[in-house]
Parts: C-alpha cells; structure tokens; sequence
C-alpha cells in the first residue's frame, strides 16, 4: 500500500508535458529500450513534451545509457537526473503529467501505486502485474522492445489533455479504493479475523 497525498491539481499539472520514469536503473525495467524509442522520435512529434528519468543503478548501465544520448546528439528533451527522496520525489511526481514504466519483470510496481495516487497517468507493459489498472482505464498498455514504446509513444503524446486528466483521476480512486495504506491494513486484517475464527473467505482473496 502507499500513503495517500493531498489530492493534487490534476488539470493543471498535465500541462507541464513532463514523462516521468522514476524506478531503478536496470535492464530488466526496460529503460535502454525507452531511450532508444525516444530519441528515435521525430522532433515535431513532441509537442513539446520531454522525459526525465530518476532512479539510481548499476554504475556501468547507467554510463552507457548516457552515453547513449552522446553518441545521438540527444537534447533537452531527455535527461538522467539520479535518485530522488523524501520532498524531492514528491515535488517530481506532483509536477509529472505522465508515468512510464516499460518493465519486462515486476512483483508489485509500488512506484506505479505512487504515481497513481499523485493522479499521474501511467504507461506500462502487462508484466508490471497490475490489470486492474487496464481494467480500470488508468493506465495505457505498452510493449518492451524499442519499436513498440516508440509506437505507443507517438500515440500518447498526441493525445488530448481531457483524456489525460481523466485517467489520472481514475487511477488516484483506484488506490483510494484498493491500495491505499489504510485499505491494505484493512484487507489484513479481515485475512487474520478469517484465519482465526473462520466464516466467510475475505473479498481480497476472492
């Protein structure tokens, strides 16, 4: 479960343009491929959006990545910025109109649950394990090779600011209604009444 900020303002804050990658640097999150994808993207395609990743890593990944965006002549519409906690992290993340993780291997993103309680749209691979966000209709399904971020990203970022925020504010009701700390605790709870005294099965195990 995550703690649940101050609800944000949504509609205003999806117009900063600002795609937010916030995890650990490592292959199997599909960064190198999202790098890739971006700068690959034709400039007048951008609208003006840019990406900025944060996160911290394996040292040499990190350097190659970078110097990935060398070898390209990357400008300033991607940047690596390092790890970030505490008021900082939560600054990036009120400032974010979107959130992309393209992993190819997740247990339970909890960086996808912040995200969506910061009311921030998320682009994701189904191997982040959280349907209930397709389901949902707060968050977009993407691939993990380079050509189908790339595809995706061309679609997302022509989108619409209305469909954004509508998203963002589905995915902000789905953590109040089912990851929220309190509501987590809660779903323990009624799992170790059950365990203890019995009766009916808990709705979270169904």
């Amino acid at each position: 479960g995550v703690q649940l900020p101050p609800m944000p303002n949504i509609p205003e804050r999806s117009h900063s343009k600002r795609i937010v990658f916030l995890s650990r640097i490592h292959p199997k999150k599909g960064i190198s491929e999202l790098v890739k994808a971006w700068i690959s993207l034709p400039k007048e395609s951008l609208y003006g959006w840019r990406l900025d990743i944060y996160g911290w890593g394996e040292e040499l990944h990190v350097r190659d990545l970078k110097s990935l965006l060398d070898t390209h002549g990357a400008d300033s519409t991607i940047a690596f910025h390092g790890p970030v906690f505490g008021d900082e992290k939560e600054k990036v993340l009120k400032e974010a109109s979107l959130y992309i993780l393209p992993s190819k291997s997740e247990g339970m993103p909890v960086s996808v649950l912040e995200a969506w309680s910061f009311g921030i749209p998320v682009i994701m691979t189904e191997f982040c394990n959280l349907n209930v966000g397709f389901d949902s209709n707060a968050a977009l399904k993407i691939g993990c090779s380079e050509g189908a971020i790339r595809e995706k990203l061309l679609n997302v970022l022509a989108m619409d600011y209305t469909t954004l925020i509508e998203m963002g504010i589905r995915g902000r009701i789905l953590v109040e209604e089912q990851f929220s700390m309190e509501k987590v605790l809660e779903s323990y709870g009624d799992v170790y009444r059950w365990v203890l005294d019995g009766g009916k099965k808990p709705n979270c195990m169904v």
